[in-house]
């Protein structure tokens, strides 16, 4: 064998695969390339192999060229027996600062109560079921008394519960679907954003539809809660238990959203069948608004529009419309902190460079404000790396 053992190529689509390493990447590969990983696990020489990838392909590769193939397709990733390639570098995630709260084994404990919600047939038809259900409870009760703070001392740990309940709705769906998962932890996105997120990796092993179900099992479990206590308040007609059922609800529906890594992104991604979802967006943008993009659609008098790259285009466009409207509204709403930001940033480094870490005015920033900063710097990088492409 010239491949690790316990390495697995799980079907992606009707000409790709995918194929998980030991060094956290995921690589989709053609059907080429899956049959050569294919040789490589069940023959036991590289001879061998190159025998029956020339015979299958009507190639002559010679050992050296065939070896350099190995090599350019599974080195780095810890996958053959005898990797000669420098590690590759693992994908860098847009959750900084990671901290593990449950290990693998906790969070799959704690999930098991809900594997059996997630079979497709029970799981579509009680997502539909919770949705019409707290529809419902919010129509019935449009308008609701002014919660006590008392009310809000009882319904604020009931709505930060749920962002547990919906991790272990993710980890319920692997398991259920027998893909390997991690733990839940805590990080932050962007650098700024503080989130629970489930390390549900794997799943791009799983078929499509598993995948999908699995990016809605945390929206669906947090529906769930947010339906029991909604069931609580109509037996109990306890205030607290409304509001925050109906706080979970809107947090869940908030998770559709799909302009950040995040449920929505990961379910609008896999509907479509494309990985990388906002690089290539954001790729297909620029080239389409650049002028070899523009007069590719001259000639072709619009047809390029028919192509499913015009998907990609308008899904671009939108995200960065997003963010010029943000752009705009901070601007104009915060418009002197923003000047004076970089000042008290500066004033900040001096005083951590003298020893006395003074963060008072900092502090006072506007959350926003350090969010338009961090999200220039992102979209200047992006651009910085963008080279437009030469007419040919």
């Amino acid at each position: 064998m010239l491949l690790l053992p316990d390495l697995r190529l799980s079907r992606f689509d009707s000409h790709r695969w995918v194929l998980n390493t030991p060094t956290g990447h995921n690589l989709l590969v053609n059907t080429a390339t899956a049959r050569l990983f294919e040789l490589l696990q069940t023959t036991a020489t590289l001879e061998l192999a190159r025998a029956g990838f020339n015979q299958e392909f009507g190639l002559a590769l010679l050992p050296a060229e065939f070896e350099a193939l190995v090599y350019s397709r599974f080195g780095g990733y810890g996958l053959l027996t005898q990797d000669q390639e420098e590690a590759r570098s693992t994908p860098p995630s847009a959750i900084k600062l990671q901290v593990e709260l449950l290990s693998a084994r906790a969070a799959g404990l704690c999930a098991a109560p809900l594997r059996a919600l997630y079979a497709p047939r029970v799981f579509w038809a009680a997502f539909a079921g919770l949705l019409l259900f707290l529809l419902a409870v919010y129509l019935h009760f449009p308008r609701l008394a002014a919660p006590s703070r008392a009310d809000f001392g009882v319904a604020i740990p009931l709505i930060y519960a749920s962002i547990f309940v919906h991790e272990f709705g993710h980890i319920a769906a692997c398991r259920r679907f027998g893909v390997r998962h991690g733990g839940i932890g805590f990080g932050f996105y962007l650098f700024v954003f503080p989130v629970l997120y489930a390390d549900v990796t794997n799943i791009w092993q799983a078929s499509r539809q598993r995948r999908i179900i699995t990016n809605l099992g945390g929206i669906f479990s947090q529906l769930l809660y947010a339906s029991l206590l909604a069931v609580g308040y109509l037996v109990v007609a306890y205030p607290p238990l409304l509001v925050a059922a109906l706080a979970c609800a809107a947090l869940a529906l908030w998770q559709f959203n799909p302009f950040i890594r995040r449920d929505g992104y990961w379910l609008l991604s896999d509907l479509t069948n494309t990985p990388n979802l906002l690089a290539k967006a954001a790729h297909t943008t620029r080239e389409g608004l650049s002028w070899q993009g523009l007069r590719r659609l001259v000639r072709s008098r619009g047809r390029v529009l028919l192509s499913r790259r015009i998907f990609l285009f308008a899904y671009g466009v939108a995200n960065a419309s997003l963010f010029a409207v943000f752009a705009a509204y901070t601007v104009l709403r915060y418009g002197p902190q923003l000047l004076d930001f970089p000042r008290l940033v500066f004033q900040l480094l001096r005083n951590l460079a003298a020893g006395s870490p003074a963060l008072a005015e900092v502090s006072q920033v506007p959350l926003i404000v350090c969010t338009f900063y961090l999200m220039l710097i992102r979209y200047l990088l992006v651009l910085s790396r963008w080279r437009p492409a030469q007419a040919t």
